[in-house]
């Protein structure tokens, strides 16, 4: 009995508890809401509407939070040599990404941003209606992107294993 490899382990506790931190419900992308725990996924398209870019908020979690973070992941291949652009010319976005301080952001980078004007909103310039028609290329990705049930209906614990399974989805559409 003298060997190091025993079936008894030299700690009183139950396995599940030795040491490891849990995590927060903000980090694991879990929100609530009177519905119960929801999960807000986030996507950047090209011109296509093929996908290059997820993020995951909780919920309850404003929209226009996660934008500039959006904004700052991926490239634009332009089909030329050389390094990828990281800056699109302009951006079509809907209404809840209508801040000021982002629409500054946008135009502070020299992107045009296409985003209308809330009701609430008194000032701002008005959008271009026919470069905003274009904004059905992420609707129907995302209308494509929850035919999968696992991305649909969100089983997964860790937001990490949930946002794999959106980008392997995301690569099954684009195939």
């Amino acid at each position: 009995m003298g060997d190091s490899f025993h079936r008894q382990h030299d700690c009183a506790c139950s396995p599940t508890r030795r040491g490891g931190k849990k995590s927060s419900p903000e980090a694991e992308a879990l929100g609530r809401s009177r519905g119960g725990l929801t999960t807000k996924v986030h996507a950047r398209v090209d011109g296509q509407g093929r996908p290059f870019t997820f993020a995951l908020t909780p919920g309850q979690q404003h929209t226009a939070t996660i934008a500039e973070t959006l904004m700052h992941q991926g490239a634009i291949p332009s089909g030329q040599r050389g390094r990828p652009r990281l800056r699109p010319r302009r951006l079509v976005a809907d209404k809840a990404y209508a801040l000021r301080q982002f629409k500054c952001h946008l135009r502070q980078r020299g992107i045009q941003p296409v985003i209308p004007r809330k009701r609430n909103q008194k000032r701002g310039r008005p959008h271009n209606a026919a470069l905003y028609r274009e904004r059905n290329l992420i609707e129907r990705f995302f209308c494509r992107l929850k035919h999968f049930r696992v991305v649909a209906t969100r089983y997964d614990k860790r937001a990490t294993t949930y946002l794999a399974t959106v980008l392997l989805a995301s690569i099954v559409l684009c195939l």
